[in-house]
């Protein structure tokens, strides 16, 4: 599951994200072609803890220290993973490719950290920037348990995060807290409550309280219409 909230960063915060983006970028274009020169029999291979190594070795050399360094190791996670997936299942994910200035702008967050300011507004913590407001649009309780984002710009300068939630996060069906049974079945009452009134229209509330019941008690596919 994922989220898509707008970013709205602060005047002095621009730099420190588009600096993030040319990283990620940077680092992704830089690994490629390595991952492509590797051919099988070679004796050592090309993994991330490899390119992880002489990434380090590279931020002590060149400007790359400026920059964070858990935005450009998670460019390389993220060439792993990519990797990875095309390998296992070909048929389903594409070989990759050069990132594409001003198409994939860019960078991923690990350890999402979020706060809430009100009912409209929260915060995402980025490295190097610090707090970065977000307009709120959907359930607060989606953003908060959402385990990583990726912050993106769009070809109008427009900032946005997705906010992605682990896919092996689990319901314990013991603790009736966690337990969602409830909230569906109150859902499909106010379908039916919806459906009652539509159809039969806006009578007594004991005729439509009696009608609900019929409904939920009836057999699906029955079309029974008598009153």
């Amino acid at each position: 599951m994922s989220i898509r909230e707008r970013l709205y960063p602060e005047e002095e915060e621009l730099p420190i994200l588009v600096r993030h983006c040319s990283d990620a970028f940077f680092i992704w274009n830089l690994g490629l072609p390595q991952r492509n020169l590797w051919v099988r029999g070679r004796s050592q291979k090309i993994t991330y803890n490899t390119q992880a190594k002489e990434l380090t070795q590279a931020r002590k050399d060149t400007c790359l220290e400026e920059g964070s360094s858990a935005i450009q190791q998670q460019a390389l996670r993220d060439l792993d993973r990519a990797f990875q997936n095309w390998w296992k299942r070909p048929d389903h994910f594409k070989r990759p490719t050069c990132a594409m200035a001003e198409i994939n702008e860019g960078f991923a967050v690990r350890d999402l950290s979020v706060k809430r300011l009100n009912r409209k507004w929260g915060l995402v913590l980025i490295p190097k920037c610090g707090w970065v407001k977000f307009r709120v649009s959907r359930k607060w309780a989606d953003i908060e348990t959402s385990s990583s984002a990726r912050v993106t710009k769009d070809r109008s300068g427009r900032w946005f995060e997705v906010l992605l939630q682990s896919q092996d996060k689990k319901i314990d069906v013991a603790n009736p807290a966690q337990d969602n049974t409830s909230d569906l079945m109150a859902d499909f009452v106010a379908i039916v409550h919806s459906f009652v009134v539509l159809m039969y229209g806006l009578r007594s509330a004991k005729h439509r309280t009696n009608r609900i019941k019929l409904a939920i008690e009836a057999p699906i596919g029955s079309t029974d219409g008598s009153e």
